[in-house]
């Protein structure tokens, strides 16, 4: 198996107190490639910032929900109020619930 090092992402998790402690510590040695740690990495749609407080994932999905928000309203003026709430309200929470689909669907089939 070969490794794409444009691919490859590394971080490290910790809280402020235990950050400083590997503060001088820059790559990490991944299968002979010198990998570059991110100080945050996007990992199936979620985005997580070394400390896991949530805040780069956040302003991502705030962007993208936007985003979203602002196409809708090009089509607006063809749908009357209770189409276009209803249309907002599943791409808002659609992007929101990504991140627990899977843990709700195992809650489902009781796993």
């Amino acid at each position: 198996m070969a490794l794409n090092p444009d691919k490859l992402h590394a971080i490290l998790f910790g809280n402020p107190h235990r950050a400083q402690s590997f503060s001088g510590l820059h790559s990490v040695d991944v299968a002979g490639l010198a990998t570059p740690l991110d100080r945050h990495i996007k990992l199936l749609g979620i985005t997580l910032d070394f400390y896991l407080s949530m805040s780069e994932h956040t302003k991502v999905m705030s962007q993208s929900c936007f985003y979203h928000i602002q196409t809708l309203h090009h089509i607006c003026s063809k749908l009357d109020l209770p189409t276009a709430t209803a249309i907002a309200s599943a791409l808002i929470s659609s992007r929101l619930h990504y991140a627990n689909s899977e843990d709700d669907l195992r809650m489902r089939e009781g796993q």
